[in-house]
């Protein structure tokens, strides 16, 4: 994958083996056959002698006999043992006597060895007496084919002996190196720690003068670069803390939730509809000269933390705080009917927190809200909000109040369910794709779009995902996606490919276990694939955003923090996890060119994430203004409606009905 390079090379426990075996290699082949020289050379001496021995007994034997029938008798005795291959009884004037002769075949041994032991025939000569006066000679040639095999057999043990130690050696250096290294195992196992982002690893010193100083440095290294990263980080979150985050109740400052809001309403990656809620504490001025200032910041500090509560667990909500005691919700992707019981239960948190601190059943929140309607801004809504508030104000009995947008019909979320249902049940889900370029125009990734076939025509995700949600259908959904991923549908796992979980799936058990079984079996493929959770994840549910990294650690896969910086969550948790990527949320992105905080956060943020191997990317960049600052940061790629609209599956790749529309592709 582009995030990592694979590792190569062999281990150094495996060098050291493979050193000490060729080397042990080469000494045990050096010993046998300097061992089998000097066997090869005694076993031609004793040939020798054993032949001269043989001629000269026979020699004194031929002397003492008398008769020719008895040489001729005692030399076919001799010859007929099989050790000689001829044998020549020559009388004083050089004729032949008698002689016995045998042609011997090829020894039973490899060519190369015959030629590397090359044993001689030796000859042995006597001299053959009558009386005082020499008869003759006796001359004996031995056969060294036996001398060659036994040889051979001896070549055969010591090589078997050689390669049986050569093995109990190397298992022994194995084990050895095991031990001996296990301090560099240790180490390496820090280094890729440190490499993943990782500074919490540390290596106990081990025993070895050497190894233990490295292990001390990499351990004052990792901690000054867990110190480094956490102040940096820690910096750069309390500015942008202190520039969108209101210092008392944590919320988004009016500011911040105006650019929010304008990302989720105005961009085409959005979802449709929605509403918007003011949310006012009545006679709070009065509580705050009563109660004094302090007991009033601690009121909205309660209340600003339940809000916070609220958008962490809901998809699709944007909360701030407004002008005094004001407080300020978007949900995007809901129906009104649903929407009120939401508010409803919001007003009566918020009221049960504000009696806490004032007479008990008189501390009382008012909310005004209404529907989002195309074409109106984020100060439209927000005033026809505040005319539902006013007219909550203006009767001591209702809590909540619809602004005068309301004429449109209201419809439950129970159709959407049921269709929504229907679709799963059926498995009518399509893939789309969108890519995410590089800073040069070259495709980095794709990002996954799933689609769901709703009342006969295909819908986009953000029509939908707010259900699915809000819902807990979304593991079904994920798993779909994700079977479908990995059977090659889609853009196929050729190259990088960015899947989307929702909340609601990380903390199903079930699903994650799926999840970390499906990943296993899909091998080498899961390499290319990127898992994507929102950053708000890590607020509501660290310990199952921890237990993912991990899957994903296992299966060689990426992990992507989505919507980064909208999470409410200090960028700390960046040093603590896996993470290999980014993606700064598009409410950043939105104007950038208009907003000066923006372009110092991300020009701050992102050569600090960089830095430590975190990739940092760009979505939601729908205008040439946009992208214009956006090529100038340090960022590794960015995606958006500028570049490219998503890839619509083919008609033959749906499961049934229409493709919901046609691709279209822009290079930056």
């Amino acid at each position: 994958m582009m995030r990592r390079a694979d590792d190569t090379g062999y281990s150094l426990r495996v060098l050291l083996v493979i050193f000490i075996g060729g080397l042990l290699t080469l000494v045990l082949m050096a010993g046998t056959w300097f061992s089998a020289s000097r066997f090869g050379a005694y076993l031609e001496n004793e040939l020798h002698i054993q032949t001269q021995d043989a001629a000269t007994a026979l020699g004194a034997a031929v002397s003492a006999l008398e008769s020719e029938g008895q040489v001729r008798r005692l030399v076919d005795a001799v010859f007929d043992s099989g050790a000689y291959t001829r044998i020549e009884l020559v009388r004083a004037d050089g004729s032949l006597r008698h002689s016995r002769e045998v042609e011997t075949g090829p020894p039973p041994v490899p060519g190369w060895f015959q030629w590397w032991a090359d044993l001689p025939s030796p000859r042995g000569e006597a001299t053959v007496m009558d009386g005082w006066e020499p008869a003759g000679s006796v001359r004996v040639h031995a056969d060294p084919v036996p001398a060659l095999v036994r040889l051979w057999q001896s070549f055969l043990v010591g090589l078997a002996w050689s390669g049986a130690l050569l093995v109990v050696s190397l298992w022994l250096a194995w084990r050895g190196a095991g031990r001996l290294l296990a301090p560099l195992r240790q180490m390496e196992i820090q280094a890729q720690a440190l490499e993943a982002n990782d500074f919490a690893a540390r290596t106990d010193p081990p025993r070895a003068r050497e190894l233990s100083r490295v292990a001390r440095a990499l351990n004052r290294m990792a901690q000054s670069l867990g110190e480094t990263f956490e102040r940096q980080i820690g910096l750069i979150n309390e500015l942008e803390h202190r520039n969108r985050r209101d210092p008392v109740t944590g919320l988004r400052t009016r500011e911040a939730f105006d650019q929010a809001l304008a990302a989720e309403l105005h961009s085409r990656e959005s979802a449709a509809g929605g509403v918007v809620a003011v949310f006012r504490p009545r006679g709070f001025q009065l509580f705050n000269e009563g109660r004094g200032r302090a007991r009033g910041n601690a009121v909205l500090t309660e209340c600003g933390a339940a809000l916070l509560d609220f958008e962490s667990h809901h998809e699709g909500v944007v909360t701030a705080r407004g002008q005094g005691a004001d407080l300020l919700v978007c949900i995007t992707g809901v129906e009104p009917v649903e929407a009120d019981a939401w508010l409803q239960e919001l007003v009566e948190q918020l009221s049960t927190r504000y009696s806490t601190f004032s007479v008990p059943e008189q501390g009382i929140f008012q909310a005004g809200v209404t529907r989002v309607e195309p074409g109106l801004g984020v100060g439209a809504l927000l005033a026809r909000a505040d005319q539902g508030l006013a007219t909550a104000a203006a009767s001591s009995d209702p809590l909540l109040c619809w602004g005068h947008s309301l004429a449109a019909p209201i419809n439950g979320a129970g159709g959407w369910l049921e269709a929504i249902d229907a679709a799963l049940a059926s498995e009518e889900v399509a893939l789309a794709w969108q890519a995410l370029h590089d800073m040069d125009g070259s495709v980095l990734m794709t990002q996954v779009l799933g689609r769901l076939k709703l009342a006969e025509r295909w819908e986009v995700a953000a029509h939908f995902l707010p259900h699915l949600e809000r819902s807990g259908r979304t593991p079904a959904f994920d798993r779909l996606v994700i079977e479908r991923v990995l059977s090659g549908d889609g853009p196929g796992l050729d190259g990088s490919v960015a899947v989307s979980l929702g909340l609601a799936s990380l903390v199903d058990d079930t699903f994650m276990h799926w999840l970390a079984m499906r990943l296993e079996a899909a091998g080498d493929q899961t390499r290319n694939l990127w898992l994507v959770v929102p950053e708000r994840a890590l607020r509501v549910q660290p310990t199952a955003v921890s237990l993912l990294a991990e899957t994903a650690s296992r299966a060689a896969a990426g992990l992507m923090v989505d919507h980064f910086g909208s999470g409410g969550v200090s960028f700390g948790y960046l040093g603590r996890y896996a993470i290999q990527a980014v993606r700064i949320s598009r409410e950043y992105i939105r104007d950038l060119h208009q907003r000066r905080a923006a372009r110092f956060f991300l020009s701050s943020i992102a050569p600090v994430l960089r830095a430590q191997g975190i990739r940092v990317f760009v979505s939601g960049v729908e205008v040439e203004d946009e992208w214009a600052v956006v090529r100038e940061l340090p960022v590794d790629g960015v995606m958006g409606f500028y570049f490219s609209r998503p890839e619509e599956p083919e008609e033959g790749d749906l499961p049934g009905g229409e493709p919901p529309g046609n691709g279209v592709s822009r290079r930056p």
